[in-house]
Order: C-alpha cells, then sequence, then structure tokens
C-alpha cells in the first residue's frame, strides 16, 4: 500500500462553511460544540471580501465560518446559488511548487494562480482548484514562519472549553446523482486510492412501493488518512432518495456531512444533547434487530452496553470484527 502522498498532503487546515446567521453559527460552535474561536476576521479581510470570518478550532480540527456583510462578494454570490454549506477544503502541502507541478501534470483546472498573503511573522502561498463536486473548491496551502497566525485576521485569546473536544476528520461524506466523475477525480487529480466500497438498499425496496438505495466508494489519501466517501441513490425511487434531497435542497451535489472523531461516543452524545444539541432519531425496530445483524457481519459482541447504544440512538456498522459507532445531528444547513 502506497504511503506517500504525491501532493505532498499534511492534513486539512480547514474547511469553510459559508452560512447565513454569524452570530447563531458562533454560538452553536463555540457554546454547544465546545470549539474555541481563534481567530477573526480583520476590518481589511471585511473590506476586502464584504463578509465576515472566524475560525474555530477543536484539536486537530479547524473551521472557517463565512457570511457576506452586503449583496456583494463571494459568500453573497455563494448564497444566491446555493445553500449554506461547505465551499471550500484547504488542504496543507509540504510544497506549494511540489503540488502545483503535479496537478498542473494531471489536468486540475485552475481558478487563480498562486497567491500569497502576509502577516508579520507568517507566509500564506495557495491555489485553488475546480472540482467536479457542485461548487466546491479545493485549495492547497503552504504555511511559513508562525503557523499560529492567519494573514487577515487577528488572533483572540480563546476560553477554556467545558465540552468534550473533537480529536479530527474521520471522513468527509459527499453527495452526487453519480459517483464516477468524482472518484476519477479523486484518484487522478488528487492521487487518492479506494479504502472500500458498498452498495445496499434498504428492507423495504422489494415491495416496490417505497424503500431506497445507495452505491457508496471511500477514497483515501493514506499518507494524511483523509478520506472522502462518495454516495450516488440506487434504483428503484432513485430521485426520492435521501441523497436525491440533499441535492435538491443544495441546488448541486455537495459535501452532505463531516464525520468527527470522538473518545467515546456515549459520553459525547450524552453531554451535547444536555447542551441542547439535537441528533436524528433511530427507531427501536433498528435496534431490536441489531444483535443479529452484528452477528450476521461477523462482529459478533461489542464492548459498550447496547442498552446505552439504544438510549443514546446510536448506530453501529462494521464487519468482520471490526466496527463503528456514529450518530447524525440533525441538519444543521441553517446555521
Amino acid at each position: 500500500m502506497y504511503s506517500v502522498s504525491a501532493l505532498g498532503i499534511k492534513g486539512i487546515f480547514a474547511f469553510e462553511f459559508v452560512v447565513d446567521f454569524f452570530d447563531r453559527s458562533l454560538e452553536f460552535y463555540k457554546m454547544r460544540l465546545g470549539f474555541i474561536e481563534t481567530h477573526r476576521s480583520s476590518p481589511e479581510w471585511e473590506t476586502q471580501f464584504n463578509g465576515k470570518g472566524a475560525y474555530l478550532k477543536s484539536n486537530d480540527i479547524s473551521i472557517l465560518i463565512a457570511t457576506p456583510i452586503s449583496s456583494q462578494g463571494y459568500t453573497a454570490e455563494f448564497l444566491k446559488i446555493l445553500s449554506p454549506g461547505i465551499r471550500r477544503v484547504t488542504f496543507i502541502v509540504d510544497s506549494l511548487d511540489r503540488a502545483t507541478d503535479y496537478l498542473k501534470s494531471h489536468d486540475a483546472t485552475f481558478i487563480h494562480p498562486e497567491k500569497e498573503i502576509r502577516s508579520e511573522n507568517s507566509s500564506h502561498r495557495f491555489v485553488t482548484i475546480a472540482t467536479p463536486i457542485g461548487f466546491l473548491e479545493f485549495a492547497f496551502l503552504e504555511i511559513s514562519g508562525d503557523a499560529d497566525e492567519i494573514p487577515m485576521f487577528d488572533k483572540i485569546d480563546p476560553y477554556e472549553p467545558t465540552m468534550p473536544a473533537f480529536k479530527n476528520i474521520d471522513h468527509m461524506t459527499i453527495n452526487t446523482r453519480t459517483l464516477y466523475p468524482i472518484a476519477n477525480f479523486l484518484e487522478h487529480v488528487m492521487d487518492l486510492r479506494k479504502f472500500w466500497s458498498v452498495s445496499f438498499h434498504t428492507p423495504d425496496y422489494k415491495s416496490g412501493k417505497k424503500g431506497t438505495g445507495l452505491s457508496s466508494k471511500v477514497m483515501w489519501d493514506a499518507a494524511s488518512k483523509i478520506k472522502f466517501a462518495i454516495n450516488e441513490p440506487l434504483y428503484p425511487h432513485f430521485n426520492d432518495s435521501q441523497i436525491q434531497a440533499f441535492i435538491n435542497r443544495n441546488h448541486a451535489p455537495g459535501i452532505q456531512h463531516i464525520a468527527l472523531a470522538v473518545d467515546n461516543i456515549i459520553d459525547t452524545a450524552r453531554t451535547l444533547r444536555s447542551r441542547g444539541v439535537q441528533f436524528l432519531d433511530t427507531p427501536d425496530s433498528y435496534y431490536d434487530l441489531l444483535p443479529a445483524r452484528l452477528e450476521s457481519r461477523g462482529i459478533g459482541k461489542i464492548k459498550e452496553s447496547l442498552s446505552e447504544i439504544k438510549a443514546e440512538r446510536i448506530l453501529v456498522d462494521g464487519r468482520d470484527g471490526v466496527y463503528l459507532l456514529q450518530i447524525f445531528l440533525k441538519d444543521a444547513s441553517l446555521l
């Protein structure tokens, strides 16, 4: 298995979430999810981009939330076309020259030439490319100097978090009508490789009256452990699928969710509920069938309490002795 990124990707610097309600988003991420605000947009950034923004952090996860302050600027244009959502993923690279050379030789579509912005002790050099994932952009960033400085943003004194910290981004899930162009792009342009794939239908699809299915392919960079899961609907009821519903609401394919890793999902879910965070519900029938489902997938007994998993409405998935626990927040696009 390869373990070196051809692009020299070290990790994700940040993903940018364009929002309608800036203050409400700040409150949600800080007071409910426990993120720390580290930087706030400077007057220079706000004037240049007709918006305001803030960086929030939890361990290795960094989010830039941005919103328009006028009808002009890139955030305003984004929201005229799409629902609030993720506009850009920025990757940190060892060498921007190396990354750019690889991208040019692998048919990447550049949005702008190399740019550099500076602060007193830091330099950010970057390029941005288009993707086949709707309007989503990928940026590649090389940082020189003080990594704690972000040019055109003012560093602020963070408060101490009172919530269980999220550790890192486990994966990003893309919803699209057809996954092949995106998987091909991630392989050819980004040098990502297939991690695994799966296709399935819900049990009720055989009736022909309801039910749905999906096909999913996970691509990853083994060096940085970055993963993208790409989902497409399966017939019957292709256009009634949850994937198509997301595309309709977003007005394009895009990143539907980002999975955040935690040390103890039961404690985390319990604490987040106490702070008013709402999760998608799971019917009792799921937990009635869970032991047999786990056994059929070669998982057998798990170390967590099934009663606690049911109480917190946590999902269990896996195969061949390896499993994961996950739970989904209710739609947060209006943040």
